[in-house]
C-alpha cells in the first residue's frame, strides 16, 4: 500500500486517491491470507472490487419487491434476479478458479497449513473420514463471507479513519507522537507495536461510532410476539436496528457529533 501510495505521489498530478488505494490493500491482504500471495494473478484484486461493488449495489438499493412481494414483477424491468444471478456466477467462478489453483500450486491439502484454504481442505479431508463432509460449495460459501463482509466494512474504516485525522489535526498529530514513540527510530511498523498503541485504536474505536460501515444493522424477523422494553413486536415482523442513531444517542453521548 505504502509504495502504491508512492507511485501516485510521483506521477504528474501528485494526488492519491486513498479510497482506490485503501479497498486495493484490503483486497490484496484478505486474498493473501484465504488464497497465499503466489496465486493472486494479474488484475485478481480488481476482479474481486468488481464483484464486491456489485455486492454493494444488490445490498444496499432500494428495491420495492423486496418490501412489498406484490411488486415482484418490477423485477422483470430493474433485472435484480438477473443481476444478483449473474454476480453469484462471478463469485462462484472466482472461487472455483482459486480453489483449483491453488490445489494444484500446492500439490493438495497435506503439504502444510499456510493459508485458510490449506485449512478448509484439510478439514474437508479429516471431515470425509469422520463421516461429516465438509463440501466444495460449503467451502465457497465461507469464502464468500469472507469477501462479502471483509472487505467493504475494511477499507470504509480506513477512509473515514483518514478523513478523520485530516479533519482533525491535533488527533494526527499525537497519533504520530504515539507511532515514533513506539517504533523508537525503526523503520517499519509491525505487529507487535501496533498492540501498543492505545491512541490508535481509540481512534478507530471512535471512528466506527461514528461512521459504522453497516448504519442498519443485518434484519431480523421474529419468530414470536415478543417485547423488548415496552415496544410490542408481532411474530414475522422484520426489525432494523439502527446503530448509526444508537452511536450518537445523546442520552449515551456528550457531544455525539465531534470526533
Amino acid at each position: 500500500m505504502i509504495e502504491n501510495i508512492r507511485i501516485a505521489l510521483a506521477s504528474s498530478s501528485g494526488l492519491v486517491n486513498l479510497s482506490k488505494v485503501f479497498k486495493s490493500y484490503v483486497v490484496e491482504s484478505i486474498a493473501t491470507v484465504t488464497f497465499g500471495e503466489a496465486l493472486l494473478g494479474e488484475g485478481m484484486s480488481e476482479r474481486i472490487q468488481r464483484l464486491v461493488e456489485e455486492n454493494g449495489k444488490l445490498l444496499f438499493e432500494l428495491h420495492l419487491e423486496d418490501l412489498f412481494p406484490s411488486y415482484k414483477w418490477l423485477e422483470f424491468f430493474t433485472g435484480l434476479n438477473a443481476r444478483a444471478t449473474k454476480t453469484f456466477h462471478g463469485w462462484d467462478n472466482l472461487f472455483d478458479e482459486l480453489i483449483d489453483a491453488h490445489i494444484r500450486a500446492v500439490g493438495g491439502a497435506d503439504e502444510g497449513n499456510s493459508d485458510f484454504v490449506d485449512v478448509l481442505l484439510a478439514l474437508q479431508k479429516e471431515d470425509s473420514r469422520d463421516g461429516a463432509v465438509l463440501t466444495r460449495n460449503d467451502i465457497k460459501g465461507i469464502l464468500q463471507d469472507i469477501f462479502g463482509a471483509g472487505i467493504e466494512t475494511s477499507h470504509v474504516l480506513l477512509e473515514w479513519s483518514m478523513a478523520e485525522l485530516i479533519r482533525n489535526p491535533n488527533v494526527m498529530t499525537k497519533l504520530k507522537e504515539e507511532i515514533e514513540e513506539t517504533i523508537k527510530g525503526k523503520s517499519t511498523v509491525d505487529e507487535d507495536d501496533i498492540s501498543q498503541m492505545e491512541y490508535l485504536r481509540a481512534i478507530f474505536k471512535e471512528t466506527l461510532r461514528l461512521h459504522p460501515p453497516a448504519p442498519l444493522l443485518i434484519p431480523r424477523e421474529s419468530t414470536e410476539d415478543t417485547t423488548i422494553q415496552n415496544f410490542m413486536i408481532p411474530a414475522r415482523t422484520r426489525v432494523f436496528v439502527n446503530a448509526w442513531a444508537i452511536q450518537r444517542d445523546t442520552e449515551y453521548w456528550e457531544s455525539p457529533e465531534e470526533f
